[in-house]
Formats: C-alpha cells, structure tokens, sequence
C-alpha cells in the first residue's frame, strides 16, 4: 500500500535499524492484542469505562517508550519470563545467537 511504502521510506531516513529478535517482538503484540481486546470487553461489553481507559493508557504508554526511546516493555517482561524459566530458551533461538538473525528486510 502507498502507507506502508511511505512509512518504510521515513523509517529508512532515521537511520540504521536494530535488528531484534522475533519472539520478544511477537509476544509484546500478543499482550498488545489481549490488553486491546480487554479494553474493548470493559467498556463495550461491562460498561466499565473507567478500567477500559486505564488499559488503553498503559497500552499508549507502552507504545510511547518503545516509539521514543526503543525500549519494549513486552520484551522486557519476555525476558523475565526466560530468566525465571517459565519461557524455554529454545522458544528463543534468536535471543541467544545472534548470528542466526536474518537481515532486514523491506
């Protein structure tokens, strides 16, 4: 779509991407979908604005630390679960070598 082509081209202008693995990125959406989702459920479904704009602020925060300063609280919270072991290391083959990220592609 001209959107999609438009965004690639500004995010090649801001400089060299970091490449990260996939899962970490992969559950951060997850959480992102669920919160949504639960947001939607409590003032659509329960009448309970209040909790819904609760959810939907943190969903913003969240996007606004990884937008401005590139950190993922998803991935973040992925890495505790993987340090605590409630997430095997071969989920994340990727986290552990990183010679075995592909490059990026457009």
């Amino acid at each position: 779509s001209l959107l999609a082509r438009a965004s690639i081209a500004a995010a090649r202008r801001l400089g060299e991407p970091r490449l990260v693995a996939g899962s970490p990125k992969r559950f951060a959406q997850g959480i992102g979908a669920v919160l949504s989702l639960a947001a939607l459920i409590a003032a659509y479904g329960l009448e309970a604005t209040g909790p819904a704009r609760v959810i939907a602020a943190a969903i913003a925060a969240a996007a606004l630390l990884e937008a401005s300063f590139g950190f993922c609280v998803g991935c973040r919270i992925f890495g505790w679960l993987m340090r605590a072991g409630l997430v095997p290391a071969r989920v994340c083959l990727d986290c552990a070598d990183i010679a075995r990220r592909s490059t990026l592609r457009a």
